[in-house]
């Protein structure tokens, strides 16, 4: 068996609710990208990310009635 299928199989990390720590983890990720450097690599893909993400942002505020 997968040692990591293995891992995430154990009774509590079964318990736990992850969709409740969806947005404490994003959170985090959000903090932790500001403070540390990144890649310069990382970076050439989060920017037209970041980019493409405004603009679906914009799109649905402008077909919201």
């Amino acid at each position: 068996m997968n040692p990591l299928a293995a891992l995430f199989n154990q009774p509590f990390l079964r318990a736990i609710p992850w969709n409740t720590l969806a947005l404490p983890v994003l959170a985090f990720m959000v903090i932790a990208m500001m403070v540390l450097p990144l890649p310069p690599f990382l970076l050439d893909l989060l920017f037209p990310f970041n980019i493409a993400l405004s603009i679906i942002v914009l799109m649905v505020a402008v077909y919201t009635t």
